[in-house]
């Protein structure tokens, strides 16, 4: 079974009656499908299966004799042609009449027997016996059916941005002021789908079935798809998805004169070259459907579509796509011989490798877009990574990066030794290991100085928290809560208050911590909290502290100690980790432009033993 009919909540079941046979067995039908036999490997062959249950519409038959099924066109390994053929446009013809289509279509994409694909409008084929063109890439199964089935054609299709898009184009300095617009403008069509007909016959158009005639609706049983209750409703409910998308998945979709959803096809002609493109789009015209209603000149709407050849720098990409090099940039030109082909993109069968292959390794059997916007000029007043980013950040990474290698495998070697360790030097040996690595990493002066700060650095900020530590453990000591204002949001200090007030004096004692005690102090976690719509940028820095209670006492008994029986050494130890501290603290500063204070303020903390929480 197909894993896209499941998303979407489809399933099928087969049923058959044995008394009347009114209609083929399981195993009839699975024979009728065609001849998997040729796929031993499991996923393909149960792919090759699910080919059949494709979601398409029969059109009509065509005859094998009036099919041909040629060789791809394959150089370094690569298929310039991986699924895809053509057909006459006789061929198109027919098939407008069979479906009802007003608009002729260049592409397709089939589903013929045991082939899948798309197929290109070729009038070469118009005078020749064969009608459909097929390519070896395109035949996965053995099948003797030959009706014609249709997945989707080539038409005016809307694009739509979503998150990797967006990123990928940020990437490229796109400013967001460009996809702010956009939204905007997004928005905007919205309301206009419910005040103004054009756009709300498009809205609708785009997102109903093809068998629901809204011309007609329209034109001849004159219904005001504004206004009549049914559509109205219909409209709002659009809208309101329309709005979820953006909320979930910033899916912004953008003007259809500024880009396209296509098909992908190959220049049979071998015209183009490597890095070139050929694209030619139908105009809308949004006034025309206006005029139309005013005048009831039904004839003029069923005019000849107006045709535009893009030409110029384009970007084409793909969905999924995860890297800054999946939106590639082709020049497009001109090409009488291929202006037949309207609503998809032309990629040369010239070059080294094919273009669709560049982009996520895609075959031509995918839709591609086509913004044009990105041609925008950046904004000044956006900060791009040049310019922070130098030749001394990237020192600076480079340093950090060999101290964290030599530092871990220092600290391996460490706790590997089966030597005994003189303890007196306990600290300066933890010093050189994995804490250090913390206590002196320039993480945290890159992000802030590359954003916020150039001023800022980590050292002082820790030396600065350090004291901040001392003051406040010595008020929450002395149970002087009142004293914390200033330095503790007063949230912070009701909840301080509910949870030490009633503490026993030697639990007091181990809060109030002396400088001297600190053995160890780093920053935890950077956070940054921003508000565009309140032009609010706040950022809070998680301080750990290791804490020690009368370090130097230890220090100096162990000193004293040194050459005495195991047992004291022991002793000693383990009252040293009954005495540590773990404290916690968060620090918040406003860093908006408009920010009467900009001082740092603690809007959380917690001391604890790690010896109760190992007995517990």
């Amino acid at each position: 079974m197909r894993i896209s009919p499941l998303k979407d909540k489809q399933y099928w079941f087969y049923w058959h009656d044995e008394k009347n046979k009114t209609n083929l067995s399981f195993d009839e039908a699975y024979k009728w499908m065609g001849d998997f036999d040729n796929e031993h490997v499991i996923a393909k062959h149960s792919a090759r299966i699910a080919q059949c249950f494709t979601s398409s519409e029969a059109t009509i038959r065509v005859p094998r004799e009036k099919t041909e099924i040629i060789d791809d066109i394959e150089r370094n390994g690569y298929i310039f042609t991986d699924g895809v053929g053509t057909f006459s446009s006789r061929l198109r013809d027919e098939i407008c009449v069979k479906m009802g289509y007003r608009r002729k279509f260049s592409v397709m994409q089939i589903r013929y027997g045991g082939c899948k694909g798309t197929v290109s409008v070729n009038p070469d084929l118009d005078y020749t016996e064969k009608q459909m063109i097929l390519r070896k890439s395109m035949y996965k199964f053995i099948s003797t059916h030959d009706v014609l089935e249709l997945c989707k054609v080539s038409a005016p299709r809307p694009i739509h941005l979503n998150r990797q898009v967006i990123a990928l184009l940020e990437s490229r300095h796109i400013p967001h002021s460009t996809f702010l617009l956009l939204q905007n403008q997004h928005l905007l069509s919205l309301v206009e789908s419910l005040l103004y007909l054009p756009s709300t016959y498009e809205l609708l158009h785009e997102r109903l079935p093809p068998h629901l005639q809204l011309r007609d609706l329209i034109l001849t049983a004159q219904i005001d798809l504004i206004h009549e209750p049914f559509f109205r409703q219909l409209i709002t409910t659009m809208c309101k998805h329309e709005i979820k998308r953006i909320q979930d998945k910033t899916r912004i979709q953008i003007s259809k004169n500024s880009g396209r959803n296509m098909f992908g096809i190959v220049d049979e002609t071998a015209t183009l070259k490597s890095g070139q493109v050929f694209c030619q789009y139908t105009i809308l015209n949004t006034e025309q459907l206006d005029d139309l209603t005013r005048s009831n000149n039904i004839r003029s709407y069923y005019q000849e579509d107006i045709k535009k050849v893009v030409v110029g720098k384009i970007v084409v990409t793909k969905n999924p796509c995860h890297h800054p090099g999946d939106l590639r940039t082709f020049e497009a030109i001109d090409v009488p011989k291929l202006r037949h082909l309207v609503d998809c993109i032309v990629f040369p069968q010239l070059g080294d490798r094919p273009h669709p292959n560049e982009i996520s390794g895609s075959d031509l059997d995918v839709n591609l877009t086509l913004p044009k916007f990105v041609s925008s000029p950046p904004i000044s007043s956006f900060p791009l990574i040049s310019s922070w980013w130098s030749d001394e950040m990237a020192c600076k990474f480079y340093k950090l990066f060999l101290n964290l290698t030599a530092q871990c495998s220092r600290t391996h070697v460490l706790s590997d030794s089966s030597q005994r360790m003189d303890l007196a030097h306990l600290n300066e040996y933890l010093t050189l290991g994995l804490l250090s690595i913390a206590a002196e990493n320039e993480f945290g002066n890159v992000t802030w100085h590359g954003y916020f700060d150039s001023t800022f650095a980590v050292k002082p900020f820790s030396d600065g928290a350090r004291q901040a530590l001392t003051v406040v453990s010595r008020l929450i000591g002395n149970n002087q809560f009142d004293d914390l204002s200033g330095l503790v949001t007063q949230q912070a200090i009701n909840e301080i208050k509910k949870n030490y007030e009633n503490l026993t004096s030697e639990q007091k004692q181990k809060i109030s911590v002396d400088e001297s005690e600190i053995v160890f102090t780093y920053p935890y976690l950077i956070g940054m909290i921003m508000d565009e719509q309140k032009n609010s940028r706040l950022v809070e820095i998680t301080m750990i502290f290791h804490i020690l209670k009368d370090r130097n006492s230890y220090q100096e008994e162990m000193l004293h100690a040194k050459g005495d029986s195991i047992t004291n050494w022991t002793a000693t130890m383990k009252k040293m980790r009954d005495n540590i501290v773990v404290c916690n603290y968060k620090f918040l500063r406003d860093m908006s432009k408009n920010a009467n204070d900009d001082s740092w303020i603690i809007t959380g903390l917690n001391h604890w033993l790690p010896s109760e929480y190992e007995q517990q």
